[in-house]
């Protein structure tokens, strides 16, 4: 969901993320990517996140949130230009209602081997991850030889 940030007060569900834009109008210089950018969302219950922000194209930047609990934030902007900086604002965050749609994906409290979504259900990591030493040219002391792979004994 892209929201304008003229709105000052923005509806959201639990763990879905939500994008609100701030416009730059005629105020660029410099290089936009240069630019120091992001904002302090404080919950009902004191607890801080901080989000930083990018440039999105065409005098636009953005700050994208997921919010983790249900409940009211209030956000302040910061930025090292003053039209981005002490921009504030209201999320309210209702229930999540998909059932598909977990939150974030985090180390388990309980076995720190384990990975769990926000909502604590489980979540299992299934990787793969190549022998990337044959691709940055890493000299292995087999070089020049042949691999034999056998399968099945043949």
């Amino acid at each position: 969901m892209k929201l304008e940030a003229g709105e000052h007060e923005y509806v959201a569900q639990q763990y879905h993320p939500i994008d609100i834009v701030f416009s730059a109008g005629k105020h660029t210089a410099g290089n936009p990517f240069d630019l120091r950018f992001g904002a302090i969302f404080t919950d009902d219950r004191n607890t801080t996140i901080t989000t930083h922000g990018f440039y999105n194209g065409q005098n636009e930047y953005l700050i994208r949130f997921s919010p983790n609990q249900t409940g009211k934030y209030l956000f302040v902007t910061f930025s090292t230009q003053k039209y981005l900086s002490g921009l504030s604002g209201t999320v309210n965050v209702g229930k999540n209602i998909n059932p598909e749609i977990h939150g974030a994906v985090q180390v388990s409290a309980e076995a720190k081997q384990k990975f769990k979504y926000q909502d604590w259900q489980s979540y299992f990591a299934l990787s793969f991850e190549p022998d990337w030493h044959l691709f940055k040219g890493y000299q292995s002391p087999w070089k020049g030889q042949s691999a034999v792979l056998i399968i099945n004994g043949k």
